[in-house]
C-alpha cells in the first residue's frame, strides 16, 4: 500500500491505495479550513481510477477552479500535514469494522455483551438484520437490561424496512398488548406484511384472526387461504385448523 499528497494545476489531495482500490480525500473549499474551523473535503473511493477521470465533469472542474484551490492555506495545510490523522484514522476505523456475522458469533458463543455491541453499532447504522437482532437482545435481557419498549422500537424499524420477522414480532406485540396498546388491527398488519413473504408463524396468527374477526372482518375462506399456506410449511395447528375447516365446509367445500 502507499499514502501520497500530491498536488496539480486544478486540485490538492491525499491519495491512498492498495491493491485493491484508491482512496481520494480532496481539499475543497480552502477557505473553509480557517472560515469555519473545519476541513471542506471532498472523498473518492474507487476501483483504480485516476482522480483526473474522477474529476472530469466539466461542470465541477470549474467550481472547483473557481474556488482557487492553490490558495496559501491549502499549501499551508499539506505542509502541516494536518489531514494525515484523518486518513489513516478513516482507514483504520474501516479495517476495524464490524460485520453482522461477528455479532452472531459472539452471540453463539454466549458473549451477548459483545453482540450487542456490535448490533447497536450496525443498527445505529441501518442495518436491518442488526436492527431485528438487537430488539431480540432487549426483549430478552441478553447482553442488555431487558427493555421492551426498545425492543419495539428496533423492531419496528426493521419492520418498515421489510423485515418479516421484526414485523411477526410487531403482530405479536400488538396481538398481546405488551409493551403497547392492544391493538388486533394493527397486529393484523404487521402480520399481513410478515404473511405475503412467506413468515409461517405469521401466516397462522393471521388466518386466526381472519377466522375470529379480530382486528379484520371475519372472512372463513382468507382464513383457509393462510391456514393452507401456513400447513404447507408444516406448521401443525394450521393443519389442524385447516381440517377443522374442510369438515364443517367452513371457507373451503366441505370434504
Amino acid at each position: 500500500m502507499s499514502i501520497c499528497i500530491a498536488a496539480s494545476a486544478e486540485y490538492n489531495y491525499i491519495r491512498y491505495e492498495s491493491n485493491e482500490f484508491c482512496l481520494y480525500i480532496v481539499c475543497w473549499p480552502p477557505n473553509a479550513v480557517f472560515a469555519n474551523l473545519g476541513l471542506g473535503l471532498v472523498v473518492f473511493i474507487c476501483g483504480g481510477v485516476a482522480l483526473e477521470n474522477l474529476l472530469s465533469d466539466k461542470w465541477f472542474l470549474k467550481k472547483v477552479n473557481g474556488l482557487n484551490l492553490l490558495s496559501q492555506e491549502v499549501r499551508m495545510l499539506f505542509k502541516l500535514k494536518f489531514i494525515l490523522p484523518l486518513v489513516l484514522g478513516l482507514l483504520i476505523s474501516s479495517a476495524q469494522a464490524q460485520t453482522f456475522q461477528d455479532g452472531k458469533d459472539a452471540a453463539q458463543r454466549g458473549d451477548f455483551e459483545q453482540a450487542f455491541d456490535i448490533w447497536l453499532s450496525l443498527s445505529r447504522r441501518g442495518d436491518v438484520s442488526a436492527q431485528t437482532s438487537l430488539a431480540f437482545l432487549y426483549k430478552n435481557g441478553q447482553g442488555v437490561a431487558r427493555d421492551l419498549d426498545k425492543a419495539v422500537i428496533w423492531f419496528t424499524q426493521a419492520a418498515e424496512k421489510g423485515d418479516a420477522t421484526a414485523q411477526n414480532m410487531l403482530g405479536l406485540f400488538y396481538y398481546s398488548g405488551q409493551a403497547v396498546e392492544q391493538d388486533f388491527t394493527r397486529a393484523a398488519n404487521y402480520y399481513q406484511m410478515a404473511a405475503e413473504q412467506g413468515d409461517r408463524d405469521s401466516q397462522y396468527m393471521l388466518a386466526s384472526l381472519y377466522r375470529r374477526g379480530a382486528g379484520v372482518e371475519q372472512d372463513m375462506q382468507a382464513a383457509a387461504r393462510w391456514f393452507t399456506a401456513a400447513a404447507e410449511q408444516g406448521d401443525r395447528a394450521s393443519q389442524a385448523n385447516l381440517a377443522g375447516l374442510y369438515e364443517n365446509g367452513y371457507g373451503v367445500i366441505q370434504d
